[in-house]
């Protein structure tokens, strides 16, 4: 990289400057921010543009913010095509805008140490495209607050993230990334009000320590803490958790998955809707090959119809050593179900007891088990009394 040193503002004596006009990084080099910055910025722009290759632009602990809240004004952009940029070490504030976006066909993009909030459109937009994809985009120890549909990632190839907190969003999904490998570690959204904590469409990624904890839907619509419903394949799924989260008028799911994922280490506890899925596997295509290890799905709530704490429609496919029990359904509670697609299981070492419905004909540890599924070492009890319910 270019070993020129640049110091935007000069380390101003002022507290912050204001500035009318998009500032322009358009040359290889090491950036520093000198002080912070107030955007007076009309219409549609951003406050820093990058528009060349080997940047390093690190904010040194200062602030991009906005003077008047009008228009659409976002923190930072890299432009279209260009690689090798850093961006860190700063807080993006109260833009009506995205506060960074990452445009098409860039590549060895790595965002770290940033603190995004209250940025109306969201706090990272990286927009790749089937025809130039995003490649190596790495974000790295950011916290994201109080922006809508905080971090949306399209077509990302080898996508990195890790030790992200993402809270109080407001409305839309927190964390929405599809595209082709990579790893997301150690992602927590909580406290927000949100249809979906987490909206996956990737293949062949790792996806581990990720949280979704306290987040609700007020708004009348379903709540889903991981959907990889949207073509999210060969993915693992390791100690992953849906903790205390709810749909106040509909339905709520743990995970939603539609093609060939393994989860190992998984939990759904303590969450709430009308209807209450933990682990749903929701395809008939076969054969699927779904694996379930040591995953648990416990003290749900169905507050006006039925539980079902781990359901699949798929075929072929293994529970092994998992739990799903002490669930309570207004109308049907099961630890496990069969729809009448699924076949050709394996159940091993497993738990489905005391899942509680309004009667004891209600409540059910193996509920719809279709034809050639294998059960080997699984108790399964009604919720209300002690009969086998296999």
């Amino acid at each position: 990289m270019n070993t020129r040193v640049a110091y935007l503002l000069f380390m101003l004596s002022v507290s912050s400057l204001i500035k009318p006009i998009e500032l322009i990084i358009n040359q290889p080099g090491n950036y520093t921010l000198g002080d912070s910055i107030i955007a007076d910025i009309a219409g549609t722009d951003f406050i820093i543009s990058i528009s060349a290759n080997d940047v390093v632009f690190d904010c040194d602990r200062h602030v991009l913010s906005q003077q008047v809240l009008v228009g659409t004004v976002g923190g930072i952009i890299v432009q279209e095509g260009f690689s090798n940029i850093v961006i860190r070490n700063g807080l993006i504030s109260n833009l009506t805008g995205v506060g960074i976006s990452i445009l098409s066909t860039t590549s060895e993009i790595l965002i770290e140490d940033m603190q995004i909030e209250n940025c109306a459109l969201g706090a990272v937009n990286a927009l790749g495209s089937l025809a130039g994809p995003i490649v190596n985009l790495s974000i790295k120890r950011c916290n994201f607050f109080n922006c809508q549909n905080a971090v949306a990632i399209q077509q990302a190839v080898s996508l990195h993230c890790q030790q992200i907190v993402v809270a109080t969003v407001p409305g839309g999904i927190a964390f929405t990334a599809n595209g082709d490998g990579g790893v997301l570690d150690a992602i927590t959204v909580q406290n927000s009000t949100i249809g979906a904590a987490f909206a996956l469409g990737l293949s062949d990624a790792l996806i581990r320590n990720c949280v979704s904890q306290g987040n609700s839907n007020p708004f009348g619509g379903n709540f889903i803490g991981f959907d990889l419903g949207s073509g999210s394949v060969g993915c693992a799924v390791i100690n992953c958790s849906v903790i205390g989260c709810s749909s106040a008028a509909a339905q709520f799911f743990g995970f939603i998955h539609s093609l060939a994922n393994n989860f190992k280490h998984c939990l759904i506890y303590g969450n709430q809707g009308t209807n209450a899925t933990g682990f749903f596997g929701d395809t008939i295509i076969s054969p699927i090959q779904m694996t379930y290890q040591d995953c648990i799905a416990s003290a749900n709530n169905a507050t006006t119809g039925f539980v079902r704490a781990l359901r699949t429609f798929a075929s072929a496919g293994s529970y092994i050593n998992c739990i799903g029990s002490f669930n309570t359904a207004a109308t049907q509670s099961s630890g496990l179900f069969f729809e009448s697609t699924a076949s050709n299981w394996t159940v091993r070492n497993s738990i489905f007891v005391d899942n509680t419905g309004p009667t004891a004909a209600d409540s059910f540890g193996v509920d719809g088990a279709t034809d050639r599924n294998l059960f080997d070492n699984v108790v399964g009890f009604r919720g209300t009394t002690a009969v086998y319910e296999l």
